[in-house]
């Protein structure tokens, strides 16, 4: 946790990581403070392979949503 300002209001930042059973876009960003460059998501499961064809990356993501 870090103790930060927010158009001089005191508040906290902090990263987490957590598990959601949605798949938000990458980049998303939620909560307060959002236009001041707080509360973005990352993926840190996600892997795209550019070496393969889109359809059968996109049907790779699918299964692996499916399962889990």
């Amino acid at each position: 946790m870090k103790k930060v300002r927010l158009h001089g209001a005191p508040m906290i930042a902090f990263n987490i990581t957590y598990d959601a059973n949605l798949l938000l876009p990458s980049g998303i960003a939620l909560g307060r403070g959002v236009s001041t460059g707080f509360g973005w998501q990352v993926s840190a499961r996600v892997v795209v392979r550019q070496d393969k064809p889109r359809e059968e990356r996109r049907r790779e993501e699918a299964s692996a949503v499916e399962n889990g």
